[in-house]
């Protein structure tokens, strides 16, 4: 392991719905992140800072062949919370590339081929529901946002609509 990887600790365990994935926070010298383990061995997708980057990307670890780490894609931004959805096909995350936090997701795992802004108005800790019909997420007034998804493969995602109201 690259030595600027410093992995403090793991840790909260939990099985997706699907049983496809297991999700677990981690700790990077002081921050936490959250990280995905394939339950078929296929692979690891955290958050990290990788050699010569100045800021966090996402990172994959194949678990068959050449173990290494690779970059998912570059950003300006710190990406985090990366969230794959339940057909492998995208994968949602949050990045401050535009000075806020916002949702994105990108194909999967050709993730530097395209990118969709899917937030309006800030967001983050994007989670897919278990048909992966619909993302849902955080918006920077802590209200619920979803955002559905469709099978036309230009434009798959909706505008975000307000699904929980925020309690004040």
């Amino acid at each position: 392991m690259h030595p600027r990887w410093r992995i403090v600790g793991f840790s909260a365990p939990a099985w997706t719905p699907d049983g496809s994935r297991v999700a677990f926070v981690t700790w990077f010298a002081g921050e936490a992140g959250l990280g995905w383990l394939h339950s078929d061995g296929s692979g690891l997708i955290m958050t990290g800072l990788a050699p010569g980057a100045t800021t966090e990307d996402l990172l994959f670890l194949p678990l068959h062949g050449q173990k290494r780490w690779e970059t998912l894609f570059q950003a300006a931004g710190v990406e985090r919370n990366p969230a794959i959805a339940p057909s492998g096909r995208f994968i949602a995350y949050n990045s401050d590339e535009s000075g806020i936090a916002e949702v994105y997701v990108r194909p999967f795992p050709n993730a530097g081929s395209r990118r969709w802004q899917i937030s309006t108005a800030g967001g983050a800790g994007p989670v897919w529901t278990r048909g992966g019909s619909e993302i849902v997420y955080q918006d920077s007034q802590g209200g619920m946002m979803a955002v559905a998804v469709d099978s036309d493969d230009n434009e798959p995602f909706s505008k975000p609509t307000r699904t929980v109201q925020r309690r004040t």
